[in-house]
């Protein structure tokens, strides 16, 4: 069992906007298998680079830092089809 101190470092290390990424591609790689679709067609440094520049991603990482951390304000990335899988373009 993690303790208090490790605990509270990892939800520091989430709460990064590449610690948040990273969190959020393992995401993306479990619903994937779980829905029984292909794995995101890009890797997490892809993934992250690309998140990283997208014009609103910032400003949207900053409201769920103002709300400290508020779960609705958490950014997050859908898709336009829920058929496929993960892409860029989806």
């Amino acid at each position: 069992m993690r303790s208090l101190e490790q605990r509270e470092k990892a939800k520091q290390r989430i709460r990064t906007p590449r610690g948040l990424l990273r969190r959020i591609y393992a995401q993306q790689k479990s619903n994937s298998k779980t829905r029984k679709h292909n794995p995101p067609t890009y890797n997490i440094d892809d993934f992250i680079e690309w998140a990283l520049n997208l014009e609103n991603f910032f400003s949207i990482y900053s409201a769920w830092w103002l709300s400290n951390y508020k779960k609705e304000l958490r950014p997050s990335f859908d898709r336009l089809d829920n058929t496929k899988g993960y892409s860029f373009n989806n």
